[in-house]
Protein backbone atom coordinates (compact mmCIF):
# COMPACT_ATOMS: atom_id res chain seq x y z
CA UNK A 1 0.00 0.00 0.00
CA UNK A 2 1.64 3.35 -0.95
CA UNK A 3 2.42 5.88 1.81
CA UNK A 4 1.01 9.54 0.81
CA UNK A 5 3.34 12.03 1.12
CA UNK A 6 3.17 14.97 3.02
CA UNK A 7 2.06 17.24 0.24
CA UNK A 8 -0.52 15.01 -0.57
CA UNK A 9 -2.18 14.53 2.61
CA UNK A 10 -2.23 18.43 2.46
CA UNK A 11 -4.02 18.21 -0.99
CA UNK A 12 -6.69 15.53 0.51
CA UNK A 13 -7.40 18.03 3.52
CA UNK A 14 -7.93 20.66 1.28
CA UNK A 15 -10.10 19.21 -0.76
CA UNK A 16 -12.19 17.38 2.10
CA UNK A 17 -12.48 21.46 3.57
CA UNK A 18 -13.69 22.53 0.19
CA UNK A 19 -16.38 19.36 0.02
CA UNK A 20 -17.35 20.40 3.81
CA UNK A 21 -17.62 23.79 2.95
CA UNK A 22 -19.70 23.31 -0.12
CA UNK A 23 -22.15 21.08 2.13
CA UNK A 24 -22.36 23.69 4.62
CA UNK A 25 -23.16 25.92 1.63
CA UNK A 26 -26.01 23.82 0.23
CA UNK A 27 -27.44 22.35 3.71
CA UNK A 28 -27.11 25.58 5.76
CA UNK A 29 -26.13 28.49 4.77
CA UNK A 30 -28.31 28.40 1.42
CA UNK A 31 -31.63 27.99 3.52
CA UNK A 32 -30.61 30.65 5.89
CA UNK A 33 -30.49 33.30 2.81
CA UNK A 34 -33.33 32.52 1.14
CA UNK A 35 -35.09 32.66 4.52
CA UNK A 36 -33.48 35.92 5.28
CA UNK A 37 -35.30 37.17 1.37
CA UNK A 38 -38.62 36.07 2.60
CA UNK A 39 -38.29 37.59 5.18
CA UNK A 40 -37.07 40.57 4.02
CA UNK A 41 -40.16 40.60 1.06
CA UNK A 42 -42.51 39.82 4.33
CA UNK A 43 -41.00 43.11 5.83
CA UNK A 44 -41.58 45.13 2.64
CA UNK A 45 -44.93 43.90 1.75
CA UNK A 46 -45.94 44.79 5.71
CA UNK A 47 -44.86 47.87 5.48
CA UNK A 48 -46.77 48.56 2.26
CA UNK A 49 -49.32 47.47 3.99
CA UNK A 50 -49.69 49.22 7.03
CA UNK A 51 -48.62 52.52 5.02
CA UNK A 52 -52.07 51.85 2.84
CA UNK A 53 -53.79 51.33 6.04
CA UNK A 54 -52.60 54.98 7.37
CA UNK A 55 -53.95 56.19 3.84
CA UNK A 56 -57.30 54.60 4.84
CA UNK A 57 -57.37 55.14 8.18
CA UNK A 58 -56.66 58.94 7.35
CA UNK A 59 -59.15 59.46 4.83
CA UNK A 60 -61.53 57.70 6.65
CA UNK A 61 -61.42 60.35 9.21
CA UNK A 62 -61.19 63.15 6.36
CA UNK A 63 -64.28 61.68 5.20
CA UNK A 64 -65.84 62.01 8.63
CA UNK A 65 -64.60 65.30 9.19
CA UNK A 66 -66.79 65.84 5.79
CA UNK A 67 -69.98 64.06 6.94
CA UNK A 68 -69.81 66.11 9.99
CA UNK A 69 -69.86 69.54 8.19
CA UNK A 70 -72.43 68.56 5.94
CA UNK A 71 -74.75 67.15 8.93
CA UNK A 72 -74.29 70.34 10.31
CA UNK A 73 -75.12 72.40 7.22
CA UNK A 74 -78.18 70.27 6.57
CA UNK A 75 -79.35 70.60 10.36
CA UNK A 76 -79.46 73.97 9.69
CA UNK A 77 -80.67 74.28 6.51
CA UNK A 78 -83.25 72.09 7.67
CA UNK A 79 -84.34 74.60 10.48
CA UNK A 80 -85.66 76.49 7.30
CA UNK A 81 -88.51 73.78 5.84
CA UNK A 82 -91.79 74.96 6.36
CA UNK A 83 -93.79 73.91 9.39
CA UNK A 84 -95.78 71.25 7.89
CA UNK A 85 -95.67 67.34 6.78
CA UNK A 86 -98.20 67.70 3.98
CA UNK A 87 -97.87 69.38 0.73
CA UNK A 88 -101.41 71.19 0.86
CA UNK A 89 -100.89 72.05 4.36
CA UNK A 90 -97.43 73.69 3.78
CA UNK A 91 -98.39 75.43 0.78
CA UNK A 92 -101.01 76.95 2.60
CA UNK A 93 -98.37 78.05 5.14
CA UNK A 94 -96.58 79.37 2.12
CA UNK A 95 -99.46 81.38 0.88
CA UNK A 96 -100.47 82.75 4.63
CA UNK A 97 -96.53 84.08 4.77
CA UNK A 98 -96.38 85.69 1.56
CA UNK A 99 -99.30 87.32 2.31
CA UNK A 100 -98.56 88.94 5.20
CA UNK A 101 -95.41 90.16 2.80
CA UNK A 102 -97.18 91.58 0.66
CA UNK A 103 -99.36 93.51 2.83
CA UNK A 104 -96.37 94.57 4.70
CA UNK A 105 -95.04 95.76 1.22
CA UNK A 106 -97.83 97.38 0.22
CA UNK A 107 -98.42 94.97 -3.03
CA UNK A 108 -101.33 94.07 -4.49
CA UNK A 109 -101.80 90.28 -4.59
CA UNK A 110 -104.12 89.57 -8.37
CA UNK A 111 -103.89 85.94 -8.01
CA UNK A 112 -101.89 82.93 -6.44
CA UNK A 113 -102.11 79.11 -7.54
CA UNK A 114 -100.64 76.17 -6.02
CA UNK A 115 -98.17 74.21 -8.16
CA UNK A 116 -97.41 70.38 -7.94
CA UNK A 117 -95.29 69.75 -4.93
CA UNK A 118 -91.82 68.75 -7.05
CA UNK A 119 -90.09 65.27 -4.95
CA UNK A 120 -86.27 65.87 -4.32
CA UNK A 121 -85.32 62.60 -2.44
CA UNK A 122 -85.88 63.10 1.01
CA UNK A 123 -87.27 66.53 0.29
CA UNK A 124 -90.46 67.91 -1.49
CA UNK A 125 -90.60 71.63 -2.87
CA UNK A 126 -93.87 73.33 -2.84
CA UNK A 127 -94.03 75.60 -5.82
CA UNK A 128 -96.53 78.74 -5.47
CA UNK A 129 -97.19 81.14 -8.28
CA UNK A 130 -98.16 84.63 -7.48
CA UNK A 131 -99.28 87.87 -9.56
CA UNK A 132 -98.79 90.98 -8.24
CA UNK A 133 -99.48 94.32 -8.96
CA UNK A 134 -97.25 96.93 -7.70
CA UNK A 135 -94.59 99.89 -8.12
CA UNK A 136 -91.17 99.44 -7.99
CA UNK A 137 -90.14 100.48 -4.83
CA UNK A 138 -93.07 98.10 -2.96
CA UNK A 139 -91.99 95.03 -5.15
CA UNK A 140 -88.37 96.10 -4.23
CA UNK A 141 -89.26 95.48 -0.66
CA UNK A 142 -91.42 92.96 -0.92
CA UNK A 143 -88.01 90.81 -2.56
CA UNK A 144 -86.62 91.96 0.02
CA UNK A 145 -88.75 90.79 2.93
CA UNK A 146 -88.29 87.08 0.69
CA UNK A 147 -84.61 87.01 0.72
CA UNK A 148 -84.59 87.95 4.71
CA UNK A 149 -87.70 85.19 4.90
CA UNK A 150 -87.09 82.75 8.22
CA UNK A 151 -88.06 79.72 6.06
CA UNK A 152 -86.34 78.32 2.81
CA UNK A 153 -87.52 80.10 -0.36
CA UNK A 154 -86.20 79.45 -3.84
CA UNK A 155 -87.53 81.78 -6.98
CA UNK A 156 -87.39 79.84 -9.72
CA UNK A 157 -89.09 82.46 -12.22
CA UNK A 158 -90.02 86.38 -11.98
CA UNK A 159 -91.48 88.54 -14.93
CA UNK A 160 -92.16 92.17 -14.48
CA UNK A 161 -94.03 93.90 -17.27
CA UNK A 162 -95.51 97.63 -17.62
CA UNK A 163 -99.03 98.20 -16.70
CA UNK A 164 -99.33 101.58 -18.96
CA UNK A 165 -96.72 103.21 -20.91
CA UNK A 166 -98.11 106.38 -19.31
CA UNK A 167 -97.42 105.18 -15.79
CA UNK A 168 -94.48 103.00 -16.09
CA UNK A 169 -93.82 102.83 -12.16
CA UNK A 170 -96.78 100.50 -12.08
CA UNK A 171 -95.76 97.28 -12.99
CA UNK A 172 -97.37 93.51 -12.63
CA UNK A 173 -94.92 90.74 -11.47
CA UNK A 174 -95.72 86.74 -11.87
CA UNK A 175 -93.51 85.53 -9.26
CA UNK A 176 -92.86 81.56 -9.45
CA UNK A 177 -91.31 80.50 -5.68
CA UNK A 178 -91.04 77.16 -3.85
CA UNK A 179 -90.62 76.24 0.04
CA UNK A 180 -89.84 73.26 1.39
CA UNK A 181 -90.92 70.07 3.78
CA UNK A 182 -89.69 66.51 4.34
CA UNK A 183 -91.00 63.61 1.79
CA UNK A 184 -93.48 61.53 2.55
CA UNK A 185 -91.99 57.93 1.53
CA UNK A 186 -91.27 57.91 -1.43
CA UNK A 187 -92.66 61.58 -1.97
CA UNK A 188 -94.86 62.96 -4.25
CA UNK A 189 -95.57 62.90 -8.32
CA UNK A 190 -95.08 66.43 -9.74
CA UNK A 191 -93.42 68.32 -12.74
CA UNK A 192 -91.66 71.34 -12.35
CA UNK A 193 -93.79 74.07 -14.50
CA UNK A 194 -92.24 74.63 -17.75
CA UNK A 195 -90.26 77.70 -18.77
CA UNK A 196 -92.68 80.89 -19.08
CA UNK A 197 -96.10 78.96 -17.88
CA UNK A 198 -96.23 81.36 -15.40
CA UNK A 199 -95.48 84.72 -17.92
CA UNK A 200 -98.38 82.42 -19.71
CA UNK A 201 -101.07 82.15 -16.69
CA UNK A 202 -100.37 85.83 -15.93
CA UNK A 203 -101.42 87.03 -19.49
CA UNK A 204 -104.43 84.90 -19.56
Amino acid sequence: MAVLSRRERRLLLLAGLLVAGAAAWLFALEPIRERGERVQALIAARERLLAKQEGLLARAALYAAERRTLGAELERLEEGLLPADKPAVAASALQQQLKAMAEQSEVEIRSEKILPPVAHGAYLEIPLEFTMASQIRPLTRFLHLLEGAPNLLTVSDLKVRVLSVSQPREVLATLTLSGYIRGEGSGAEGTRPRAGAAGRSAGG
